[in-house]
């Protein structure tokens, strides 16, 4: 997510800083050098599933949460996180105003999302912090470097396999980089400080979903929709809380990453 994001906001003409606690290319800094910069934005993008089962991952992430709002404080920085809508209690109808899901968590990378935007809404009477939702994500880097359904399913298609799809049917908003990255603007052109739900201009049911990616671009899936008990819903209503915040529907989104990685899928 992190290199679409930045891909993005480097089209959209902004400069891009990448600060990381174990730095691996010269690209990237220490975060103990944020704090000896000058930035009028910071986004904490901490908190990733694939390190939720590391020992005291909830404690790290929230300690870094710490520093980076006392470091734009500091700095009169506006902080924005990006969270996530698993730390949404799970209502059928999700808003900016449904309440965090409280104990017991179903796992450490909510717990750790749940625990910075409470957090950050004690902290909002000394600066602004905008939490920013994302429930769906689908660009072209995330897809090649993911192991969630959509990036299971591109690796099948490169490798000629056939793709099973196993569990419930779901109806899902899918977001890219560019509608993170004009987020990301409004909510700091505009001092946006609060919870704000990154929804798609319409969510996809795991069936067009699926109707999509065969028919477009010729992927093996084995769907059968009589064998679903059941269809989870996970997306949110649509607000007008940030003003240049325009997304595309899921399907779009989808469409287009895949086309991003069309001369993978086809060599």
């Amino acid at each position: 997510m992190a290199r679409d994001l930045i891909s993005s906001l480097e089209v959209m003409g902004h400069d891009v800083f990448v600060f990381s606690r174990e730095p691996k290319s010269e690209n990237t800094l220490e975060y103990s050098k944020l704090s000896s910069s000058n930035f009028n934005l910071i986004v904490n993008m901490s908190g990733g599933h694939r390190t939720s089962a590391e020992l005291g991952y909830v404690g790290s992430i929230l300690r870094l949460g710490e520093f980076m709002a006392e470091v734009a404080l500091e700095q009169d920085a506006h902080l924005i996180h990006l969270s996530s809508g698993s730390c949404l209690r799970p209502d059928s109808i999700l808003t900016s105003s449904t309440p965090l899901a409280s104990p017991p968590y179903r796992s450490p990378y909510q717990e750790a999302k749940v625990s910075l935007e409470t957090l950050h809404r004690t902290l909002r009477a000394k600066q602004p912090i905008a939490d920013l939702r994302i429930f769906s994500f689908a660009d072209k880097f995330f897809l090649r470097d993911s192991t969630y359904l959509l990036g299971a399913i591109l690796e099948s298609k490169k490798a000629g396999r056939q793709f099973e799809f196993s569990g419930d049917e779901f109806i899902r908003d899918y977001i890219g980089g560019r509608e993170l990255a004009s987020a990301i603007i409004s909510a700091c052109e505009d001092l946006h400080s609060g919870a704000f739900n990154l929804f798609s201009s319409q969510p996809v049911h795991s069936g067009e979903l699926v109707d999509l990616l065969i028919e477009a671009w010729g992927c093996d899936i084995a769907y059968g929709e009589e064998s679903r008990r059941s269809c989870k819903a996970y997306f949110a209503e649509p607000e007008s809380l940030l003003r240049n915040y325009t997304p595309r529907s899921s399907l779009e989104v989808i469409s287009e990453a895949f086309r991003l990685n069309s001369s993978e899928l086809w060599s």
